[in-house]
C-alpha cells in the first residue's frame, strides 16, 4: 500500500501547535518521587482522538508514563458504576476545595469535599476496598487496572518499581489515609488503602492510551475502537463535571475561563482534556509548574483552545457532526462506483471539521472522484473554512473534485482544479440518483 497522497490540514495543525509548544523549557520534573525525577525532561508528546476513534499522535507518543492523579476521575467513575452514585456521594462531595490538593484536613462531617484532592481520591479507592464484596471483582487493584484498561482499549500494567518508590516516600498521603480512618470515612486498614492508591497512580500508559481514554469519555462511555460500553452516560456526566470544577485544583477556575476544556493533570507530566461529543486531547511533558501541571501541556491546551475555538462555552450552534452522509456512488452513470459523495450540514467548526478531513483524505487516497454538497451547511468558522479550502486544494489534482456551495461559504477562487457546480449542474449530475 502506498503512502497517502494528500496531507491533512487537521493533522498538520495539531502537529504545528505541538512543535510550537516544544519551545517551552521552563519548569522541572517532580522530585519527591525518585522515579519521576529521573525521567528525561525533554520528552514531549500530544495526541488528539475523536469519538470515532481516529487518532492523531505526535512526538514521543509511544513513551509510557505513570497515570498519577489523572486516575482520580476515572476511578471515581468506576466506583460510581460499581457502588452507585448515592453511595459515592455519601462519602465524597463535588465542591471545589479552596485548599491544597494534598491538604491533611477534612470537613466537619469527615467527608472530603471532592474526589480530585488526595483525601477524596483515597476515600474513593478505600470505598472499593471496603465494599469489594459488592463489586464485579474480588480484588480492588485488579478491578481498577481492568477498568482503566477497558477505557484505553488495551491491557495496561502497573510499574511495580514505581509503586514501591511511591509507597516508600509518600508519607503525606499515608497521613491522609490515617486521618480518613480515624474519622471512619474509610473502614479498612489505612495502610492497605494507601498502598493500593500508590499502585493505582503507578499504572503506565502512553499519550495514545490517554487520548483513547478521553475519547471513551467524549463518546459517553463507549470505547470507540472496541465498541464496549465501559461507563454509563450518567457516570461520564459526573466524571466530566468534577474534572471541569476541580480537575486542575486551585487553578480550575482560571483553566475553565482560559481553556474551557474539562481536564485533569498528573505530576508525571500528563494532562487529559475532553470536549464532550467532539474530541479528547492528551499531552505529556515532565516539566511542571509550581502547582504540578505540565508547562508544555498547559501551553498546548491554551494555544489550541484560543486558536482553534475549542472552548466549550463558546456559542457556535455546534452540531454533533458535520458529515451527514458518505457514500461511494456511480456518479456519471458509466456503471462504475468511482465517486465519493459527501453531504455536509449544520454549523462547521474545527472540532466538527475533522470528519470532513478524514472522509476527503480517504477518498483521495482511494483515487475516487470527490463530490462535496454544502447545500445544508448553515455556517463555517474561519478556521474550518481555511482548512477545508486547503483540504480541497490538496485533493484536487490527484483526483477530480466537485463542490456544490450555493451560499458561497468557501472562496471559489482558491484552486483552479476544483470544479464549482451550481444547482442546475447538480440536477444534471443527479441523473444516476447519486444525489
Amino acid at each position: 500500500m502506498t503512502d497517502r497522497i494528500t496531507s491533512s490540514p487537521f493533522r498538520d495543525t495539531i502537529g504545528e501547535i505541538t512543535e510550537r509548544c516544544r519551545a517551552v523549557t521552563d519548569g522541572a520534573n517532580a522530585d519527591y518521587i525518585p522515579c519521576l525525577a529521573t525521567v528525561d525532561p525533554e520528552l514531549w508528546a500530544t495526541a488528539v482522538t475523536t469519538p470515532d476513534g481516529d487518532l492523531y499522535p505526535f512526538g514521543d507518543c509511544e513513551h509510557e508514563f505513570s497515570i498519577q492523579s489523572i486516575s482520580k476521575p476515572l476511578v471515581y467513575g468506576l466506583a460510581i458504576e460499581e457502588l452507585g452514585l448515592h453511595e459515592v456521594l455519601r462519602r465524597v462531595g463535588v465542591e471545589p476545595s479552596g485548599e491544597a490538593f494534598n491538604s491533611i484536613a477534612l470537613s466537619r462531617t469527615g467527608r472530603p469535599v471532592n474526589p480530585m484532592i488526595n483525601a477524596g481520591a483515597l476515600t474513593v479507592h478505600g470505598m472499593l476496598h471496603d465494599r469489594i464484596h459488592e463489586c464485579s471483582s474480588d480484588d480492588p487493584h485488579q478491578l481498577i487496572l481492568d477498568g482503566l484498561s477497558r477505557l484505553a482499549g488495551r491491557q495496561l500494567r502497573v510499574d511495580d518499581e514505581l509503586a514501591a518508590d511511591e509507597i516508600a516516600n509518600n508519607y503525606r498521603n499515608l497521613a491522609i489515609a490515617n486521618l480518613l480512618r480515624s474519622a471512619d470515612t474509610i473502614e479498612g486498614n489505612p495502610r492497605d488503602v494507601y498502598e493500593g492508591y500508590c499502585r493505582q497512580c503507578s499504572i503506565m500508559l502512553s499519550v495514545r492510551d490517554l487520548a483513547m481514554i478521553g475519547a471513551t469519555l467524549a463518546s459517553g462511555g463507549i470505547n470507540p475502537v472496541s465498541g464496549e460500553r465501559v461507563l454509563r452516560g450518567e457516570t461520564v456526566q459526573w466524571v466530566l463535571s468534577v474534572m471541569s470544577t476541580c480537575g486542575m485544583y486551585d487553578s480550575a477556575g482560571s483553566w475553565m475561563n482560559t481553556v474551557g476544556i474539562p481536564a485533569k493533570s498528573g505530576v508525571s507530566g500528563g494532562i487529559l482534556g475532553v470536549i464532550p461529543g467532539q474530541m479528547a486531547i492528551a499531552t505529556f511533558s515532565p516539566r511542571l509548574d509550581e502547582v504540578g501541571t505540565s508547562l508544555r501541556g498547559a501551553r498546548f491546551f491554551q494555544t489550541a483552545s484560543q486558536e482553534l475555538g475549542l472552548h466549550m462555552m463558546r456559542i457556535t450552534g455546534r452540531p454533533t457532526g458535520a458529515l451527514r452522509n458518505r457514500a461511494v456512488v456511480d456518479f456519471d452513470d458509466d456503471g462504475v462506483r468511482d465517486t465519493t459523495l459527501l453531504r455536509l450540514y449544520g454549523d462547521i467548526d474545527f472540532a466538527s471539521y475533522e470528519s470532513i478531513d478524514r472522509a476527503v483524505t480517504d477518498g483521495a487516497y482511494q483515487r475516487t472522484t470527490l463530490f462535496l454538497d454544502l447545500v445544508e451547511v448553515r455556517s463555517i468558522s474561519r478556521v474550518a473554512r481555511i482548512h477545508i479550502e486547503k483540504l480541497l486544494c490538496g485533493a484536487a489534482g490527484p483526483v477530480r473534485v466537485f463542490v456544490h456551495d450555493p451560499a458561497d461559504l468557501l472562496a471559489h477562487d482558491i484552486c483552479a482544479e476544483v470544479t464549482w457546480v451550481d444547482a442546475a449542474q447538480v440536477r444534471e449530475y443527479s441523473s444516476t440518483r447519486a444525489l
